[in-house]
């Protein structure tokens, strides 16, 4: 059975992307890859234009996109309050078990949501 996820990253024109992850989406799997592999704006950048796939790799190439478009929210303007309800509208549910978000620019580790 796989453990469905959501990777978010808020880029610097405040738009929400969202790529699905099919496997291995547990936190204890997906956040030491992200944490370790994906933290510089580029490599996010490019993780993120691959679209949907399969399951997380430390190696990007070892990753098997789905070959289909991301989904895509603008933000801007929003309140936290608002990006907290527009996550949850979209993201819970529908057997997604787990979310993590990034913002361009800045620094921090990726959180889970």
């Amino acid at each position: 059975m796989s453990t469905n996820s959501y990777i978010l990253v808020v880029d610097k024109s405040d738009i929400l992307h969202a790529a699905y992850v099919h496997w291995d989406g547990y936190p204890k799997d997906m956040l030491p890859i992200l944490n370790r592999s994906y933290m510089t704006d580029e490599k996010v950048t490019k993780l993120m234009s691959l679209g949907n796939f399969s399951s997380l790799q430390d190696n990007i190439d070892d990753i098997e996109p789905y070959g289909d478009e991301l989904e895509t929210y603008n933000i801007s303007g929003m309140d936290p309050k608002s990006i907290s309800l527009l996550i949850q509208r979209e993201f819970y549910g529908c057997n997604i078990q787990y979310r993590y978000i990034k913002y361009i620019g800045d620094n921090s580790n990726w959180s889970q949501v």
